[in-house]
């Protein structure tokens, strides 16, 4: 009976569940501790939402302790296996993705990354304008921060939301995270002149959102939203958001800001864009109108922070560059505040802002009328002015309040006479001498020089030069004319303006006047084609410049070469003038000539000037005011090329002493190089001058018809020197000089009677006496080290030997003509010896014999230096 219900029971009942076989094929739960970050990264690549969000959790905890952390997981190369998870289905995966790579854009690497393509600024764009979750706003809008950041992240920002609504939007969510990143998106874009405009221009830009930003708790936010509404009125040019302020009471919102204690650290950034707003006049006077100045005035006087202090006090004083700031400041009591913290102020900035103060306020009436009562304002001030201490903007604020006292205060100016001990001159005169010592003072400086200039200054002092009736006038006007002369420009505007024409027919004067001669002989130092003309000679000091000009017969007036340029007249004698610029071919390393280059500066100068005073000038009209200007005068590419090529020729025979002696101090001489570059130069310039045939005699009638050819080419009798292939006694001596000169070969330059001239050199000499005729020779062997004029020259073996090879060919020359007892010591060949101690004692010959040396007293000379013109009558019509 059993066995058989048993068999019914398996038989019908239910089947039982193999738990033996479910257990083998199901895998059990595995708990695993990642100790290691990258451990964390290869489980991003799970496929299980479980283990990728608790991952993806964990690496955001680790990146969001430091910042050395985030630099590890950019190096186990965390980017690629993130970026995939920010489009994850699961949205708290999405979260601690976004979280994760946003911490991770602070690294210029990942930002780079994320710029090369153009996907991701388009997506969290997306995100941050479609996602409802306060997160992934918060998240994608910090990727969008640090990526604006970058000028390229931020125009890419910029071409793919051409609509820049969304942050308006989000500026007033209720997350403050999301609220910071999306103002910080606002003022990164306002940082580019594009950005600027399309965040300005989109259709829900609104002030009032930002100035609802300077409510919220958070000191970050507020900042931002100050820095927002700065940067927007910095554009002071801009009208319509100048405008646009005003009318959403944005000096309101200010000013409530600065009522408010508890804000105290943000205080400074109001106070700045307080500044910028105040630049524009109708905010002065709207803030005015609100009663703004008495809101800052007190503000300024209720604070105990010393920098709010002096950014109030600062904001107080640009309240003063209006009449209406300035009548507001005058009732609140501006004056005698500013004089109080003038008295007792030595800090530099609020001595800077005092005097700016100060200064403005004088020009307002009723302000200039208590300034003036204070007896110790002008002394304050000209302390503060001559306090070298003091940085030059204090002291230029100083200067400022200075003037302004004295242009609009009769009493400022009798107490600033009064402190030097003096309320007036006593006599005209002595007013007079002291403008003489004061413009030998001020016209030192570049600027006063051309205020000096534009008031006709040297005409006016002309008068004072000419007062028969003071002497000590006349010696004050004299002594400044020569104070004056150091400037090459002004030295040229006396000459021109007949100064030393004047005083060389006045030459009694320097009997009553002591410094009359002296200021003569700066003239003439300072206008060398003037002094040639005068005295007929040149020093051996005396260098020639470009623009040196020479007449070939001296008329009377000494006619200046600006006024042939300037007013076209065209001399009847040949002047020669000296131009040694580069030549025009010749072009910069930029490409552009350098003549032109200074004449579109010019022209550029003209063009700006005019449109100032609303004057617009044609091309034409402006090439024609320059040529009346600065006139044309002619290149000289020939004797440019000259100098080249003596260069050359130097370089060949004194290879070694080249550079110390050319590019070397031009007030030191190499004796030994004396004679053999006279003799080198003479011989050179004779085969330039002698024409097409140098047998030809007859040197004057060839000249003539060279002038008349050079003079029909170029239309003038202003005769580049280069140009000139025949030249008589005065055409080769200037040629000589003026090469001398570039090579430093002290040479004096000399005009005698009948049309003749001639150049001296100085070669130190010692004699020797007749009796001792062995000691020539001892000097040429041995070179003791006997001290002539410079001690301790120690010499090259190949010197020594070059200069007594030189010294041989001298004695020999000298010899041959005839020069005997003056020969030329070893020791006085080597040194480098002072210009200034040298004197000329040898006559260049240019005519007979090119290169030879003439002793300058012998009978040789005396018949070069007086030799007449003649004409060989031997040679064909």
């Amino acid at each position: 009976m059993d066995s058989m219900n048993t068999e019914e029971a398996v038989s019908t009942g239910k089947k039982r569940e193999d738990r033996g076989a479910q257990s083998k094929n199901k895998f059990d739960p595995l708990q695993l501790e990642v100790k290691y970050p990258g451990t964390a990264i290869l489980l991003l690549q799970c496929q299980e939402n479980t283990i990728l969000l608790n991952a993806a959790a964990a690496l955001a905890k680790y990146g969001a302790k430091s910042q050395e952390n985030i630099r590890i997981l950019f190096d186990l190369d965390i980017v690629k296996n993130i970026i995939p998870l920010i489009k994850h289905e699961d949205l708290f995966t999405r979260r601690f993705a976004a979280k994760l790579l946003a911490e991770m854009t602070i690294i210029p690497c990942v930002r780079d990354f994320l710029l090369k393509s153009n996907d991701y600024i388009p997506h969290f764009t997306k995100v941050l304008m479609n996602e409802q979750d306060i997160f992934m706003q918060e998240f994608s809008s910090l990727i969008l921060v640090e990526l604006s950041k970058d000028m390229y992240g931020a125009a890419q920002l910029l071409k793919n939301c051409p609509n820049m609504n969304f942050v308006y939007e989000r500026i007033q969510s209720p997350d403050p995270d999301v609220k910071k990143n999306n103002i910080e998106i606002i003022y990164n874009l306002m940082q580019d002149l594009v950005g600027a405009q399309e965040v300005v221009s989109a259709p829900d830009f609104s002030l009032p959102l930002i100035y609802k930003l300077f409510e919220e708790p958070y000191p970050e936010i507020q900042r931002l939203a100050l820095s927002v509404v700065g940067n927007l009125l910095a554009r002071n040019k801009d009208e319509h958001m100048q405008n646009l302020f005003r009318e959403t009471k944005g000096l309101e919102a200010l000013f409530n800001f600065l009522d408010n204690d508890d804000w105290h650290d943000l205080h400074s950034e109001v106070l700045k864009i307080l500044a910028l707003a105040l630049d524009n006049h109708k905010t002065v006077e709207l803030l005015d109108s609100i009663g703004g100045t008495q809101r800052i005035y007190k503000y300024m006087e209720d604070t105990t922070n010393s920098q709010l202090f002096l950014d109030a006090f600062d904001i107080v004083v640009r309240l003063a560059d209006t009449l209406v700031g300035r009548k507001a400041l005058h009732l609140c009591g501006i004056n005698d505040h500013l004089t109080n913290t003038l008295q007792g102020a030595t800090q530099p900035e609020i001595c800077r802002i005092t005097c700016n103060g100060i200064g403005k306020m004088a020009s307002y009436g009723p302000a200039v009328e208590r300034l003036s009562t204070i007896d110790f304002l002008i002394k304050d001030t000209l302390d503060i002015l001559k306090n070298e201490t003091f940085p030059w903007s204090s002291r230029h604020a100083a200067l400022f309040a200075l003037n302004e006292l004295l242009n609009y205060d009769k009493n400022s100016c009798e107490n600033f006479l009064r402190l030097n001990g003096e309320i007036d001159c006593p006599t005209l005169d002595e007013l007079k001498i002291l403008c003489c010592n004061a413009l030998s003072k001020l016209c030192i400086d570049t600027i006063g020089r051309d205020a000096f200039l534009k008031i006709h200054g040297p005409s006016k002092l002309h008068y004072l030069l000419s007062d028969l009736h003071s002497i000590p006038v006349r010696n004050a006007a004299v002594q400044l004319v020569q104070l004056l002369c150091a400037d090459p420009v002004l030295a040229n505007v006396f000459v021109q303006t007949k100064y030393l024409s004047y005083m060389l027919n006045n030459r009694a004067s320097a009997r009553i006047v002591p410094s009359w001669d002296t200021c003569i002989e700066a003239l003439f130092n300072a206008h060398l084609p003037a002094k040639f003309a005068f005295t007929g000679r040149l020093s051996l000091h005396d260098i020639t410049q470009d623009g040196f000009y020479v007449l070939r017969q001296n008329v009377c007036p000494f006619p200046v070469l600006n006024d042939i340029f300037r007013f076209k007249f065209c001399p009847l004698e040949p002047v020669y003038v000296v131009n040694i610029s580069q030549p025009r071919s010749s072009i910069l390393s930029n490409g552009t000539n350098a003549n032109e280059k200074n004449m579109e500066e010019a022209r550029n100068s003209i063009r700006r000037e005019s449109a100032s005073k609303g004057v617009f000038l044609s091309a034409e009209a402006i090439n024609d005011w320059l040529e009346v200007m600065f006139g044309r005068l002619q290149p000289d590419p020939y004797l440019y090329e000259y100098i080249e090529l003596l260069k050359c020729k130097l370089v060949a025979l004194e290879s070694q002493d080249y550079d110390s002696i050319i590019e070397g101090r031009g007030n030191l001489v190499k004796i030994c190089a004396v004679a053999s570059r006279a003799k080198m130069l003479a011989q050179f310039v004779a085969r330039q001058m002698s024409g097409p045939d140098p047998s030809n005699t007859c040197v004057y009638h060839q000249l003539e018809v060279h002038l008349k050819e050079i003079k029909e080419s170029i239309g003038t009798s202003v005769i580049p020197l280069g140009q000139l292939r025949v030249g008589s006694y005065l055409e080769r001596a200037l040629l000589f000089k003026v090469l001398a000169d570039r090579i430093c070969l002290p040479t004096a330059l000399v005009r005698g009677e009948y049309g003749t001239a001639w150049v001296e050199i100085a070669i130190p000499q010692a004699e020797i006496p007749a009796e001792d005729t062995s000691f020539t020779d001892y000097l040429v062997n041995e070179g003791p080290c006997t001290d002539w004029i410079v001690r301790s020259i120690s010499l090259s073996e190949e010197n020594r030997s070059l200069s007594r090879k030189m010294f041989s060919n001298d004695v020999r020359q000298s010899n041959d003509e005839s020069i005997s007892g003056i020969t030329i010591p070893w020791k006085l060949r080597q040194p480098i010896f002072p210009s200034r101690l040298m004197k000329p004692n040898f006559i260049v010959d240019l005519m007979e014999k090119p290169g030879r040396l003439i002793p300058i007293d012998s009978d040789v000379a005396k018949s070069y230096g007086g030799k007449e013109f003649l004409c060989d009558f031997t040679c064909s019509p």
